[in-house]
């Protein structure tokens, strides 16, 4: 019964990263999410026991999704060349990071203190994942040209 419930909660929370993603970073309501999934409000309720505990699951599912993209990036590029590692964000923006971030930062900018938390977290895992493979100099430009590479690409699909 407990697998059960982790799985459905996992789906369900999975469905919510989907809307809020969609939303591209714009605050939902409990009936947005109802919507945008197809589970009604009071099921959301249900499983997640208040619409601030959805937001959280959410946050919490995005910064596993970006820290899961650059764990990869490294991973990929054995040798651990810094090139390397952008080359494969770079190729991998459109599917993982660029939304993730997007959200993030949009969440961010609204004023939400999770969505804060959650991105100077993310630029621990990344500075320390950096240091863990250059040097201290090389880290601190590697974080610069990240950030900025980043920036560049949500900018690059903004809507005029």
């Amino acid at each position: 019964m407990g697998g059960e419930r982790a799985q459905s909660h996992s789906k369900n929370t999975s469905s919510m990263l989907s809307a809020a993603l969609a939303s591209e970073g714009r605050p939902l309501s409990i009936y947005d999410y109802a919507r945008e999934t197809g589970i009604s409000a009071r099921m959301l309720i249900h499983y997640f026991g208040s619409k601030a505990a959805i937001d959280t699951a959410v946050i919490a599912n995005v910064q596993d999704g970006l820290r899961a993209e650059v764990t990869r990036a490294i991973e990929k590029a054995k040798d651990r060349r810094l090139d390397r590692v952008f080359q494969t964000l770079a190729a991998r923006n459109r599917q993982g990071v660029v939304p993730l971030l997007r959200f993030l930062l949009a969440r961010s900018l609204s004023g939400d203190r999770s969505a804060v938390a959650a991105m100077r977290a993310q630029r621990s895992v990344w500075k320390q994942a950096f240091r863990d493979m250059l040097s201290a100099e090389e880290a601190r430009q590697a974080m610069i040209l990240l950030e900025g590479s980043l920036i560049g690409l949500i900018l690059d699909e903004l809507k005029p």
